[in-house]
């Protein structure tokens, strides 16, 4: 009976914890010039606060240099949130620089 309770607050423990996004290994071991650096943060910023952050090893280049214009728009028509040209760019310069090969 205890093991059958012990197992089950672990199990409940970890359904309630937090949602760790992972990181590209890669990317933890490389430096990253002031433009990557600039662009990492916009997208933690902006994305961060609408859906949550995907590992940008998730989408290929090409997939990234779509996606965020596309949702630079939807931030700005739906949140009212504009991102202009220049942070759209670093964004996606950091995100080609560590997507999916």
């Amino acid at each position: 009976m205890k093991k059958i309770l012990l197992f089950t607050s672990i199990l409940a423990i970890a359904a309630c914890s937090k949602k760790i996004n992972s990181i590209a290994p890669s990317e933890a071991s490389v430096a990253m010039s002031p433009e990557m650096a600039a662009g990492k943060e916009a997208y933690e910023k902006y994305c961060d606060s609408c859906h949550g952050l995907k590992n940008p090893a998730s989408e290929s280049a090409a997939e990234w240099r779509e996606i965020v214009p596309e949702m630079a728009n939807m931030s700005k028509s739906r949140k009212g949130i504009a991102i202009d040209e220049q942070t759209q760019q670093q964004m996606i310069a950091y995100l080609v620089a560590n997507a999916r090969k």
